[in-house]
């Protein structure tokens, strides 16, 4: 249900391109990571709320991304290497990328 409602809301505020959509991903991983690192050194409760505020982000930007069909086919080549990997506790035990 909220990926439809992030899409719907995607689709009436922003009309992008693919690439224009990317950027804005890599942008929201950039701010998560400062957030990171500022909660890292300030373990505050209002340093902790903005770091979830940039993983929401983050999500969000990367279910938008899933609209398009570039972003797609990088998750199908990597889940395609995901099958061939062994796993444990929800993590993979091997390297397997080739």
């Amino acid at each position: 249900m909220i990926f439809w409602l992030i899409q719907w809301w995607h689709r009436k505020t922003f009309d992008v391109s693919y690439e224009e959509q990317l950027d804005h991903f890599e942008s929201e991983m950039l701010e998560w990571q400062s957030a990171f690192l500022d909660y890292m050194t300030d373990r505050t409760e209002e340093k902790f709320e903005a770091l979830q505020m940039e993983r929401a982000d983050v999500i969000i930007s990367g279910i938008n991304l899933m609209r398009f069909p570039q972003a797609r086919e990088i998750v199908k080549r990597k889940m395609k290497i995901n099958k061939e990997r062994k796993w444990k506790n929800g993590r993979h035990i091997e390297n397997l990328d080739k």
